[in-house]
């Protein structure tokens, strides 16, 4: 948790820009939804879906703050060596953070955010085998710190086409996860965007796909 504040610190630290606005909106509404697969042993794997909404605020002298609320589940099944595992799983996902901004010129801005997340839920393993059932239950809760720095690029002279790649790190239980992605999106008009996403949990291997609805005020 030590290395994620002191990163935090030297990023909101940096420069700011002689640039008086940035080209981005930081006042939004977003709703997405997600794919991810997990994978297992013997290349088995599990399928995940998630819906989520998130709000982002800016405040003064670059800096923002954001919330957002996210469900996922899990209903699916696999064979191993004969046996049947059915998987049911609900978890809830609240999370709050904190970033600024960096105006590099008119199409890139850089980012940091520190976040704290806090999830929720319950799990569900059958194991079927001919005439043998066992079924595991579990119900748990765990917390995370949040590090997330990236980037958002207009790829056009009009500013329609928006590139967003990131890089996260999460930390729980002197546990530190890896996850990079990207995500581009394209303005409708100056209060909509609709974005493409995708991300990848390096450590688990968990690959994310998502398509997100932005509404910017």
């Amino acid at each position: 948790m030590k290395n994620l504040v002191l990163c935090a610190v030297a990023a909101i630290s940096l420069p700011i820009s002689a640039h008086a606005d940035s080209s981005f909106n930081y006042n939004s509404v977003n709703m997405e939804y997600g794919y991810s697969n997990l994978k297992l042993w013997a290349g088995n794997k599990l399928d995940i879906h998630i819906l989520g909404i998130t709000l982002t605020k800016e405040l003064n002298n670059q800096f923002f703050i954001g919330g957002s609320i996210a469900a996922s589940r899990i209903d699916d099944s696999f064979m191993d060596e004969g046996i049947k595992y059915a998987v049911e799983a609900n978890v809830k996902d609240i999370s709050i953070q904190a970033g600024r901004y960096f105006i590099v010129n008119k199409s890139i801005d850089l980012y940091t955010a520190l976040g704290y997340s806090r999830t929720s839920g319950n799990l569900k393993i059958t194991a079927t085998q001919g005439s043998f059932e066992d079924t595991y239950k579990n119900d748990g809760s765990d917390t995370y710190i949040d590090l997330q720095a990236g980037a958002r690029i207009f790829l056009d002279q009009q500013l329609k086409v928006e590139l967003s790649p990131a890089i996260a790190l999460s930390q729980t239980d002197g546990e530190t996860d890896t996850s990079v992605g990207s995500s581009i999106g394209y303005y409708l008009n100056t209060n909509l965007k609709l974005a493409f996403a995708y991300s990848r949990a390096i450590d688990d291997e968990v690959n994310d796909y998502g398509i997100r609805g932005s509404y910017y005020f």
